[in-house]
């Protein structure tokens, strides 16, 4: 289960790269911790079109930003599709618990060793955010597992409670029943 951090951090930032691309750049610190990275083709896909994971063998930390579509050193792409990655509109970068989806900008919009990771607040210098990144992802734990779980039994309750009301209603619609089955005869 895979849930947007709490609360909802960027985790990835974007600089537009010495070829003109989009480039997705990444705090150290957020480095550490992140075990998935995604692309997206549109805001409201179920499915990334493209995918990496960490490996138990990849580096902590890379260097450098990354071209849409290519996987940090060490990481396995497990999902390819035919879509080109530079035309992803969305980039999810995750740990085991949380992920936030950040919309992808135009490479027009974006300044060489400039860094954008929110759409409402001012670029930054490329060192500077790679020191400070944007505060990392919420962290996996109880509380994470307590709150999933207190979802799952709400979601379970209510699903229950709709199938019990669903079949009291249609045992005790008028013309059914023992009664109707006695005037039948």
């Amino acid at each position: 289960m895979l849930g947007p951090s709490d609360p909802e951090t960027a985790s990835v930032g974007f600089t537009r790269g010495d070829d003109g691309t989009v480039r997705v750049v990444v705090a150290r610190a957020d480095q550490c911790q992140a075990t998935r990275l995604q692309l997206y083709g549109a805001p409201t896909a179920q499915r990334p079109t493209w995918e990496a994971v960490r490996t138990p063998t990849a580096p902590p930390t890379w260097d450098g930003d990354l071209a849409l579509g290519q996987a940090p050193p060490g990481w396995t792409v497990i999902r390819s599709t035919a879509r080109s990655p530079d035309r992803a509109t969305q980039v999810v970068l995750a740990n085991d618990c949380y992920g936030s989806p950040q919309d992808v900008p135009t490479p027009t919009s974006l300044q060489e060793e400039q860094v954008v990771a929110y759409e409402d607040v001012p670029a930054e210098p490329e060192k500077q955010f790679l020191a400070q990144g944007t505060g990392g992802f919420s962290p996996c734990g109880d509380a994470w597992f307590v709150s999933a779980l207190r979802s799952a039994k709400i979601a379970a309750a209510t699903g229950a409670a709709g199938v019990t009301v669903l079949a009291l209603g249609l045992a005790l619609r008028p013309g059914r029943g023992r009664d109707a089955t006695m005037a039948r005869r």
